[in-house]
């Protein structure tokens, strides 16, 4: 199977959500094509800025995320899809009690 990652800004910001130094609003266009789940709280960790709690059991799964939208993304909806993938594809919950904290548990 194919094993793609993509994160792109636009053509005046590229890929703005990686790099911290730049304050920028914009994620980009993401497309993950079956990613494991180390790769995704990496990108997720740069995305929100923030730390992550990570339950040990969510450490362990075998899952991989797949998420591609078309349209470029503010830092919040790019965060929001990969909520809503993560809790879909991969059964883990994220909540956001602090500004600088995510906590990532499995949904009981």
């Amino acid at each position: 199977m194919e094993k793609r990652v993509a994160l792109t800004g636009s053509a005046q910001q590229p890929s703005p959500a990686l790099d911290s130094s730049n304050n920028s609003r914009l994620a980009g266009v993401i497309s993950f094509g079956g990613i494991d789940l180390d790769e995704v709280f990496k990108i997720y960790g740069e995305l929100a800025q923030a730390r992550l709690d990570i339950e040990e059991q969510v450490k362990s799964l075998p899952a991989k995320i797949r998420l591609t939208n078309t349209t470029i993304a503010s830092r919040e909806e790019a965060i929001r899809l990969l909520d809503n993938a993560l809790l879909a594809q991969a059964g883990i919950v994220v909540t956001h009690p602090e500004t600088n904290r995510v906590i990532m548990r499995l949904h009981r």
